[in-house]
């Protein structure tokens, strides 16, 4: 997956012993488990949009800078200008985890940021970005995600635990 990605693998903990438990019972309940996982992930990305905050660690997105809240070149919200970037997040099933993110070019920007002419300059010598855009990251696993999936009734029964 191009654009901004973030990749989930079970190698620590109580993930592990997950990994462990769904190699016993077989493919189709590793593709299940990880398509849960995956899915969560989905929707706590979308929650970042509402909240405007890092889903990680709970941090307010940065506003606009006052420059570009000047410029008129906005949606009525910070990063749901057309819905583009929301509607783009997705998950992709790996052999032995999920990956889920967005290809949307500027996906890597608005999770990361981006410094003043970063990629470049334009015919006329403006930078690309014309201006510092501060990092607004809507990809991130929160501090109790492992409780969250590994605390689901249906998770339980996948993994035998119940």
């Amino acid at each position: 997956m191009s654009g901004a990605a973030l990749v989930v693998t079970l190698d620590e903990g109580l993930w592990h012993e997950a990994a462990m438990a769904i190699e016993r019972l077989g493919n189709g309940n590793k593709t299940e488990f990880f398509d849960f996982i995956g899915e969560e992930l989905e929707n706590i990305a979308r929650a970042a949009f509402g909240k405007k905050a890092d889903p990680a660690t709970g941090e307010a997105w940065a506003p606009w800078s006052e420059d570009y809240a000047a410029s008129g070149r906005h949606g009525s919200d910070l990063l749901h200008k057309r819905g583009d970037l929301f509607g783009s997040i997705v998950h992709e099933l790996e052999p032995n985890g999920v990956v889920v993110g967005s290809d949307m070019v500027y996906a890597p920007t608005h999770q990361y940021g981006a410094k003043k002419g970063a990629f470049g300059t334009m015919k006329n010598g403006s930078p690309i970005p014309w201006g510092n855009i501060s990092a607004r990251p809507f990809l991130g696993i929160p501090a109790d995600f492992e409780d969250r999936i590994l605390g689901d009734p249906a998770v339980l029964e996948l993994l035998g635990w119940v």
